[in-house]
């Protein structure tokens, strides 16, 4: 997938790298985030817990896991998707 930004490469980087800022934006609009991780290395977990909103039928947690593939501060970050919440044969990069 590819985003342009209006924004410097860093506070990009950050916003998918930093587990606080993260969990400001990630997700669908309503959701709230919880239990971010990011090991920002290859081989290194990135998981998000988006909870769906109060009320509705979206009412539970969604975690989202992902594997670090690689790298390139400020400019690239590969991941791979998968996770309990996903079929066996599920994988996106």
């Amino acid at each position: 997938m590819i985003r342009e930004f209006d924004a410097p490469p860093e506070l990009i980087w950050r916003a998918w790298t930093d587990p606080d800022l993260l969990a400001r934006w990630w997700g669908p609009e309503g959701f709230t985030n919880h239990g971010c991780v990011v090991d920002a290395r290859p081989g290194g977990r990135w998981r998000v817990i988006m909870r769906g909103p109060a009320g509705t039928d979206f009412d539970q947690d969604y975690p989202v896991d992902s594997t670090i593939v690689s790298i390139e501060p400020p400019r690239r970050l590969v991941m791979t998707s998968g996770g309990e919440n996903y079929p066996d044969d599920w994988l996106e990069q």
